[in-house]
């Protein structure tokens, strides 16, 4: 249908006022809700309220052009005709992209296209709103061929980019999901696995020139580091990956595990008065992990015997 669920509409308004776009792109517009709230929140609230004040780049694609009808038109300043998947590819950047209930439209394949496409375009983050769950899948009887859903998601496909995510459970038990994906985290993803593939083929330099990237993209995700250093420290560089890993521990104050790790390759090093001082502090913050606080106690005995 060319609408749908209200239940995660405060969720996307909330980040669409929070980072302010200069310019929005909504993907599937549909009836054009995510049009009309846009320019009400980066217009209208601002007193701009008729249409030759308005300063917000607001555009849309619609595959199916019977739902366009006047109201549209006057809201977005343009809508482009066609399917999002190959659109998207012709168009610039906006600071917010919105992939309205759309992806389960698609086939796994082109809706993972169409989300990386979107990604790649989006200064400020993706807002994405989809069905969760196999139980979505269904043909619709709808004159739109368009609206079948031709796929499902599940969560844990996301989380490697930490979205916002705002889950709502309807009356008949079925999900729905609307996720805010940041281009910093989408970013830091893409430099960690280009990292990774430049590492699995001996590219060691190029790597780090990646992992080194994801670090400064996010500084305070812990993975870039570690990778990073353990792939120094298989290359003989225990200098270059303690300086790493203090770094982020610096960043990453909490990360006990990464602490703990640190705190060996200082052992390694013959740093042991930093070494016993990380591990002490790794016994402080592990919490509940007994995992945790046995490996440090044992290195700490190490250091001490």
């Amino acid at each position: 249908m060319a609408t749908s669920s209200i239940g995660h509409v405060r969720h996307v308004l909330f980040h669409v006022l929070k980072n302010g776009p200069a310019s929005v792109l909504d993907v599937g517009i549909g009836f054009g809700r995510w049009g009309f709230l846009c320019r009400e929140l980066l217009d209208v609230f601002h007193e701009r309220v008729t249409k030759d004040k308005w300063k917000t780049r607001i555009e849309g694609i619609e595959i199916y052009e019977p739902y366009i009808q006047p109201h549209q038109r006057y809201i977005y300043d343009q809508i482009h005709i066609g399917d999002a998947k190959d659109v998207i590819n012709t168009l610039g950047r906006y600071d917010i992209i919105i992939i309205g209930d759309m992806l389960e439209h698609l086939t796994k394949d082109d809706g993972w296209a169409l989300f990386h496409s979107a990604m790649e375009r989006a200064n400020m983050g993706l807002i994405l709103n989809l069905p969760i769950g196999k139980e979505w899948l269904r043909e619709t009887g709808s004159e739109n061929k368009y609206e079948d859903h031709l796929s499902w998601w599940a969560l844990d496909e996301f989380a490697d980019l930490k979205p916002d995510t705002y889950l709502t459970k309807l009356e008949n038990g079925m999900e729905h999901a609307s996720m805010f994906i940041s281009s910093s985290e989408y970013g830091y993803i893409i430099l960690l696995g280009d990292g990774e593939n430049a590492e699995s083929q001996g590219q060691i330099q190029q790597a780090a020139e990646r992992y080194l990237a994801a670090i400064k993209r996010v500084p305070t995700r812990p993975e870039a580091y570690i990778t990073l250093a353990n792939m120094l420290i298989g290359h003989g560089q225990t200098a270059d990956a303690e300086n790493i890993l203090a770094s982020m521990i610096n960043a990453c104050p909490n990360f006990t595990g990464g602490r703990l790790l640190l705190a060996n390759l200082q052992r390694i090093t013959g740093n042991a008065d930093k070494a016993l001082e990380n591990a002490r502090a790794v016994l402080e913050q592990a919490g509940d992990n007994q995992e945790l606080k046995d490996q440090a106690g044992d290195l700490i005995g190490r250091i001490q015997g």
